[in-house]
C-alpha cells in the first residue's frame, strides 16, 4: 500500500494535450505534454520535498531522485514545479527571516 504523493490538476482544455502521467516516486511526478502547434512537447515535474522534519538522508535521496529523474528525460523543455520545503544548509534561528528593520 502507497501512502501520500503527488497530483496535478490540469485545466480541462490542457487536458487533451497530456501526453503521458507518471508518479516517479512519492514525491515526484512526469507530466508530458504533447506538442501543440508552435509550442513544443513539454515535461514538467512536480515535485514536494521533505520538510525539515524528516533525517538528512531522505532529503538527500529526494535530491538525488529529482536530479537523476530530470537528467533521464530528454525532452527539450523541461520546467520544475516545487514545494521546495527541506531543510537546506545549516539551520538559522527564526529572528534572521523577520521582515521588520533592524533597531
Amino acid at each position: 500500500m502507497r501512502i501520500g504523493g503527488v497530483c496535478v490538476f490540469v485545466n480541462k482544455h490542457l487536458a487533451m494535450n497530456i501526453d503521458s502521467y507518471d508518479s516517479l516516486t512519492t514525491r515526484i511526478v512526469r507530466l508530458r505534454l504533447k506538442r501543440c502547434g508552435s509550442m513544443p512537447a513539454l515535461t514538467v515535474f512536480v515535485a514536494y520535498a521533505p520538510t525539515p522534519d524528516f533525517n538528512d538522508e531522505e532529503v538527500y535521496t529526494f535530491y538525488v531522485d529529482m536530479e537523476k529523474l530530470y537528467r533521464e528525460d530528454h525532452t527539450f523543455y523541461k520546467m520544475i514545479v516545487d514545494d521546495f520545503n527541506a531543510k537546506i544548509g545549516p539551520r538559522r534561528s527564526r529572528k534572521n527571516f523577520t521582515s521588520e528593520p533592524p533597531v
